[in-house]
């Protein structure tokens, strides 16, 4: 999928990502439970880290900002795809 990202991006265009990250707090670990068990509440959600496979991917990364709300571990990532060096 970030192959096809890069494909249609413009050098210096934008990537913006909101994802569950994997639970470092017992709030988090509870979502996460909830989730491994009780599939139908989230339609195939669960904890994942795309940092770094965005920078396999080329993106340089400008922001990594995580989040809690009500316990749920989020993570938004701000990413670009470098203009090439002429």
């Amino acid at each position: 999928m970030l192959g096809e990202i890069w494909r249609v991006l413009e050098p210096a265009g934008v990537l913006f990502t909101v994802y569950m990250a994997p639970p470092c707090r017992s709030g988090g670990r509870l979502w996460a439970w909830i989730f491994d068990r009780l599939t139908f509440l989230s339609n195939g959600c669960y904890p994942v880290t795309i940092t770094t496979h965005l920078i396999q991917n080329g993106f340089r990364i400008l922001k990594d900002v995580p989040a809690i709300r009500l316990g749920f571990p989020a993570r938004y990532n701000v990413s670009e795809k470098p203009t090439p060096v002429a």
